[in-house]
């Protein structure tokens, strides 16, 4: 088993847990049937979501992809609590003089987290028995298989929260201001799926036409050259 020391610094855990999210979500993404077929195969998260979607339109998959990343968002919540919560009790533990501050500040700073939560659970839910291309019970199904493949990738590596004065007293400061940082996290996951959409429409047009943009450009080069050519020989 790998050992992973970490200072116990709010801010620390959460970049952390937000490459996790986004490496999760992006190998979740369906995969399209003209995808190479080695990045199918690079886990089985992959292997698992591309046969999960193989069915989906493509407004399905958008839908079923934005839903996958709220529920992962909301994951990636649940184990920074986890890891904060355990820095919390080790460096009560080690700092006995800091312990009630700890444990009062990590109440407040759950308590704070949790009623959001409940809120991105409960659209999470909502958003699966709104659709209709899967039946709610598979999706659930696929969420296990999931947290299952997180929970054994994380059994590989034991946290050792670092314990010193110096880390203790950065992860009391540090609630503070990542107390909002977790709370925006999961706020994320309550903007309406059709405002996600009409964004994704908006910066895809806008990628495209920047695309046309520039073709114009480069099959407008070559007939100026020749022009130019022409002119210099008249000289």
């Amino acid at each position: 088993m790998k050992k992973l020391a970490f200072i116990g610094i709010l801010g620390a855990l959460l970049t952390a847990g937000s490459a996790q999210a986004a490496d999760e979500k992006k190998a979740a993404e369906p995969v399209t049937q003209d995808a190479p077929a080695a990045a199918q195969k690079k886990n089985p998260v992959i292997e698992a979501a591309a046969d999960f979607t193989k069915d989906f339109s493509d407004v399905e998959k958008r839908h079923f992809g934005v839903l996958y990343g709220n529920y992962n968002l909301v994951k990636v919540v649940e184990t920074v609590q986890k890891d904060v919560g355990l820095a919390a009790n080790k460096c009560g533990d080690t700092n006995p003089d800091m312990k009630a501050a700890l444990d009062k500040r990590y109440e407040e700073w759950n308590a704070a987290i949790k009623p959001v939560m409940g809120e991105a659970e409960g659209n999470i839910n909502n958003m699966i028995y709104a659709q209709d291309y899967a039946k709610p019970k598979e999706i659930k199904k696929f969420f296990k298989f999931i947290d299952k493949t997180r929970a054994d990738r994380d059994k590989e590596v034991e946290k050792i929260p670092v314990t010193s004065k110096e880390a203790c007293e950065h992860l009391l400061k540090t609630m503070d201001s990542t107390q909002a940082s977790m709370i925006q996290l999961l706020q994320a996951t309550l903007i309406s799926l059709p405002q996600i959409i009409q964004e994704q429409d908006a910066a895809e047009q806008k990628r495209q036409e920047e695309e046309a943009a520039d073709k114009a450009k480069e099959e407008a080069a070559p007939e100026s050259a020749p022009e130019s050519s022409e002119k210099s020989e008249k000289k």
